[in-house]
């Protein structure tokens, strides 16, 4: 997309991903992040407060200049079979926090589900409690006082691991303003973010179906199938009455809508951020299409790439101990295509959005998520040709 103005000024929804570094360096606390009709927040200015500093406008990281980099990129298992069991992928955000860590003067920060299954950031001083951060989170988290928070401790000479999206890591680095060494930044591929008013109708839809609360919920579930095969394109809901269910893209509707980018966040669509040049020091992600070079790595049981953007990232990897092998960055962008472009725009998305309510979810991304007979057959195909 071309250079924009921030939404502040535009009040383009194109130009806002929502990550709140406007409502973090507002001196007067003008700024409250409030939720559109979509369920997505945007920022409000209570104009009584304001002072015309300007201070929000500048630091909106939608125009922020990404510098050329030459990043390296491998696939990546870890060691810990624990680890890569309780991980979306190949466990390497768990050996990320290893190599950098060091006890009582680390903070971990990544986006866990609260006891409402509302998507949140959180720090931790606590390695231990850092697997609430390792499974997906198919929904845009709400980072609070986050970027508040981090300032203070790097000021105290805290290291900080913050994980986010590239437009939450570009948000955080524009609140600060400069480079702190005992940063550590992690970014993910990201294809788009759902709101959490999306995933609260979901859950209330299957709390009906299965006459029983959701209680937690888990994406990337990996599930061995009838034929020995790992798939992780799953959703775990384990219900309050004890019952755990399972199910794939096509058995879910959340899972459906997600896959077929029916409903992401407006400025994901147009994002400035899924580009090869980051603001993070690694870029971690699934490794899709290394069965292709290496027939023993399944993707589905865990294998992630991870993508070195800067020498601090460079010295952090050099102390992970998994299994490292080199691949090439256009192996990552000819397999991950949100690497380097963003997510097409869903031509039924304004159709889904229109009068959705709880009662019709379901039926509107079933209806508008369905493929036509020559689209069945091009996915058909190109399943084919991945298996190879």
């Amino acid at each position: 997309m071309e250079k924009e103005i921030c939404y502040l000024k535009s009040l383009d929804k194109r130009n806002c991903t929502g990550c709140g570094a406007c409502y973090s360096i507002c001196p007067q606390k003008a700024i409250q992040m409030e939720e559109d009709v979509e369920g997505f927040l945007y920022p409000q200015i209570e104009q009584t407060k304001c002072i015309n500093c300007h201070l929000c406008e500048n630091v909106c990281p939608i125009n922020r200049n990404l510098l050329d980099i030459k990043p390296k990129a491998f696939s990546y298992i870890t060691n810990s079979e624990e680890n890569l069991k309780n991980s979306s992928s190949g466990g390497a955000f768990g050996d990320i926090v290893d190599a950098f860590y060091e006890e009582n003067r680390t903070v971990i920060y990544g986006c866990k589900f609260d006891d409402n299954n509302c998507a949140i950031h959180f720090g931790t001083q606590d390695k231990e409690q850092i697997g609430v951060f390792k499974k997906s989170k198919y929904v845009q988290s709400n980072l609070l006082n986050v970027f508040e928070e981090i300032k203070k401790y790097l000021i105290e000479d805290y290291k900080i691991v913050f994980s986010g999206t590239p437009c939450q890591v570009s948000g955080l680095k524009s609140f600060l303003s400069k480079d702190y060494e005992n940063l550590l930044s992690v970014d993910i591929i990201c294809h788009g973010v759902p709101s959490q008013k999306l995933l609260d109708y979901y859950i209330m839809e299957e709390s009906k179906k299965n006459n029983s609360k959701i209680k937690s919920l888990n994406f990337r579930e990996k599930v061995i199938d009838k034929n020995g095969r790992y798939n992780s394109r799953n959703i775990r809901l384990n219900l309050e009455d004890g019952r755990v269910v399972i199910k794939n893209v096509k058995q879910s509707s959340y899972l459906l809508g997600f896959h077929n980018h029916l409903f992401y966040r407006p400025s994901c669509y147009f994002c400035n951020f899924a580009q090869i040049n980051r603001d993070s020091d690694i870029t971690i992600a699934d490794c899709w299409g290394i069965n292709t070079v290496n027939s023993d790595k399944d993707v589905h049981k865990g294998v992630s790439c991870v993508i070195i953007n800067s020498d601090k990232g460079q010295k952090v990897f050099e102390n992970m101990n998994g299994q490292k092998d080199k691949i090439s960055i256009n192996f990552i962008v000819n397999n991950n295509y949100s690497y380097s472009a963003p997510t097409k725009y869903h031509k039924n998305r304004e159709k889904f959005f229109n009068n959705l309510t709880v009662d019709n979810f379901e039926k509107k991304i079933n209806k508008y998520t369905k493929r036509s007979f020559l689209g069945k057959v091009l996915g058909y195909i190109k399943r084919i040709i991945n298996t190879k």
